[in-house]
């Protein structure tokens, strides 16, 4: 039968070691997409079916303390699916489950599907409305708690401080430190308040990172100075707001430890974390199948090493078996102390007292059909909307034939096709339009170098294109020398609009999620204005004067 919390608490000093390792793991329960990792043995092709009924044994057998969810597969699944597979997870677990999820919003959005897709956090300071912030906060929470999740991988608190930083990029809330910290406690704050515990990631930060830690292991150049300005400044402020968690990041700072990654880190973990900014919440690590988790002592050992640094909570190995075996054993040969784990298993506890585990009740599935979310969401998207230069930009000439060259709809499905929304919003304001797809090799004598194009105007749609090597300054060329007015669209970073000269009309939407593409439509056919400031740099690049 399983126990309380509450009870779990006070019993934590008789727990056997195999139960007390067991409640420091949390594991995915379906696929970590930038690895393809389960986090549990799993083999390829197995059906959903089969990875939940595996995932209730190893809860069961390990004796978890906690699942983050992901979707099972390669599509998002609806929100009445992920409510039922949490629920049942829950019944296979000896203490109830710690469920997280990474919701930052915008590009990074586990619940998707029969919810409204939220902005990220770019976006809301784009707004300048930090009551905006406030409630998006309080509608992720309300959206996560009612298909029984109780945690956030959320809010990132890094500080984008190089204009090309691949792994966190629109995820931050952008390059002013004290701005970074007023948005992120305030989605902390708002959270909290609505029963949803928040998760500040990733210390110490990742802002001048120019590897993503996906798949390396960064390291950031600045002094320990340096980081006190920056970087250390939201996640202060957050923690004192009342953040219940901390994630570090796979990351070197050698300003902050010279010899190891913030995961592996004592001088950072314990010396920074704990006795500087005074935080005494769960520290989880990131995900430990990232290519900046690699050690040489090996990914089991990785775990272990964790641990020692001081960390909580261990974040999806990519064997569970041999992680569990390589922990256990070292509570046992005394390379971990016992009762050091026992305090992180009694944090990870009062976290589970906090969000209300021993209450059953969780909100109900009605709360996705509220008018106020849609209504939430579209408030931002129009407010956040920038144009990099007010003297140059103009909406579509009324009515006129245009061509829309974009990308297509993301592979990993984070977006909405941006072609398919405008061309309808164009065509509904009388334009004549021509939809081309476009990206990567295809962009080199693209179908603008076709002289029977008959149109006079293209809205170029761009979606990370600095990330894939485009060309940018050559298509537009290409457009341009045929005769034909460009506005280009970056539905992504605003980094992108570095290759874009500085005479063409430039829109910065901060996501592609339905919102922030609509509301670019009603700029382009003159039905808005925009009004958000872009909160990161953006380098200048060459002119191009518009015939």
């Amino acid at each position: 039968m399983a126990t309380t919390v509450r009870s779990a608490l006070e019993s934590v000093d008789e727990w056997s070691d195999e139960k007390l390792v067991g409640q420091l793991f949390c594991v995915a329960s379906g696929r970590h997409a930038a690895q393809n990792v389960m986090g549990f043995g799993s083999a390829d092709g197995a059906s959903a079916e089969e990875l939940h009924a595996e995932l209730r044994d190893m809860i069961d057998q390990y004796k978890l303390g906690a699942v983050i969810y992901f979707p099972p597969g390669g599509d998002h699944e609806p929100v009445e699916n992920i409510r039922t597979t949490m629920l049942d997870l829950q019944t296979a677990a000896d203490v109830p489950l710690l469920i997280s999820t990474d919701q930052e919003n915008g590009t990074v959005a586990r619940v998707r599907v029969g919810a409204v897709h939220m902005p990220g956090a770019m976006a809301l300071v784009a707004t300048g409305d930090r009551d905006l912030c406030a409630e998006v906060g309080r509608v992720t929470a309300e959206q996560l708690r009612a298909v029984g999740i109780h945690q956030n991988l959320a809010p990132v608190a890094d500080v984008m401080m190089v204009a090309d930083n691949p792994g966190v990029n629109i995820r931050t809330t952008g390059s002013d430190p004290r701005v970074s910290a007023e948005y992120v406690s305030t989605f902390v704050k708002a959270q909290g308040a609505n029963g949803l515990a928040s998760t500040l990631k990733h210390f110490p930060g990742y802002g001048s990172a120019r590897v993503d830690a996906h798949f390396d292991l960064p390291s950031i150049p600045v002094s320990r100075e340096e980081w006190d300005r920056t970087e250390r400044m939201p996640f202060e402020a957050a923690i004192r707001s009342g953040a219940e968690a901390v994630m570090l990041g796979h990351v070197i700072f050698p300003a902050l430890d010279p010899d190891n990654a913030a995961t592996f880190s004592k001088p950072i973990v314990q010396g920074v974390l704990r006795e500087d900014l005074g935080f005494d919440g769960v520290i989880v690590t990131d995900a430990m199948d990232m290519g900046g988790a690699a050690r040489p002592e090996g990914p089991a050992e990785a775990c272990v090493s964790a641990l020692l640094a001081g960390v909580d909570q261990v974040l999806m190995p990519s064997d569970l078996h041999s992680a569990y075996a390589a922990v256990l054993d070292a509570v046992r040969n005394g390379r971990l102390d016992r009762e050091r784990l026992r305090e992180s298993a009694r944090r990870i506890l009062r976290l589970k007292l906090k969000v209300g585990l021993d209450d059953s009740d969780i909100p109900g599935l009605d709360v996705f059909s509220s008018e106020r979310h849609k209504e939430i969401a579209e408030r931002v998207a129009r407010a956040s909307l920038t144009v990099r230069d007010a003297e140059v930009f103009f909406p579509l000439e009324q009515p006129a034939s245009v061509l829309i060259a974009h990308p297509g709809i993301d592979p990993q499905k984070r977006g909405v096709n941006p072609g398919e929304v405008l061309k309808g919003m164009l065509e509904g304001a009388g334009h004549d339009v021509r939809e081309v797809l476009w990206g990567g090799s295809e962009a080199e004598g693209g179908p603008w170098s076709n002289p029977d194009l008959n149109v006079s105007q293209a809205v170029l749609i761009l979606r990370d294109a600095w990330k894939d090597g485009v060309d940018v300054a050559g298509v537009i060329d290409g457009l341009v020398g045929a005769g034909i007015s460009v506005t280009v669209v970056a539905i992504r970073s605003p980094h992108d609009g570095v290759a874009v000269p500085s005479g063409v009309p430039l829109l910065y939407t901060y996501g592609d999620n339905g919102s922030a593409v609509r509301a670019a439509g009603r700029v382009l056919v003159g039905d808005e204005v925009p009004t958000g400031r872009c909160p990161m740099p953006v380098p200048s690049t060459g002119s191009r004067t518009q015939s």
